[in-house]
């Protein structure tokens, strides 16, 4: 498991990360209401799955700093929340931004134990 907040130090490694391994990205905005709300939510999701042993990355980029990230990053509005696999969005989350069913999506669909193949919606 990676987790990261995209930087432009960190841009190289996460723009070679991404076609690496399935990933998890937040897009969002320090001046979005929402995206403000759901950062509590965010971190404890980032902490939770520090550890745990998954083939994957969870990557929160923020606005201003989209223009590193070298993957798709055609979103309508923040937050988004999207899986890629290979530098591309294969899903967009559209459940409710809340703790539990977001940590429940990406052990339903990043989990290895769990069945969900990786390279699949």
């Amino acid at each position: 498991m990676k987790i990261f907040d995209l930087t432009k130090d960190n841009s190289n490694d996460i723009n070679r990360l991404i076609y690496e391994m399935p990933t998890f990205v937040r897009f969002h905005s320090m001046q979005c209401g929402h995206c403000i709300a759901m950062n509590e939510d965010w971190k404890k999701i980032q902490e939770e799955m520090k550890n745990k042993n998954e083939n994957m990355a969870i990557i929160s980029i923020e606005a201003n700093d989209k223009d590193h990230f070298k993957g798709d990053k055609d979103i309508q509005g923040f937050p988004t929340l999207v899986k890629m696999i290979d530098g591309k969005i294969k899903h967009e989350y559209s459940g409710d931004r809340s703790y539990d069913d977001i940590i429940n999506y990406i052990k339903k669909n990043f989990s290895q134990s769990g069945g969900a193949k990786n390279k699949t919606r």
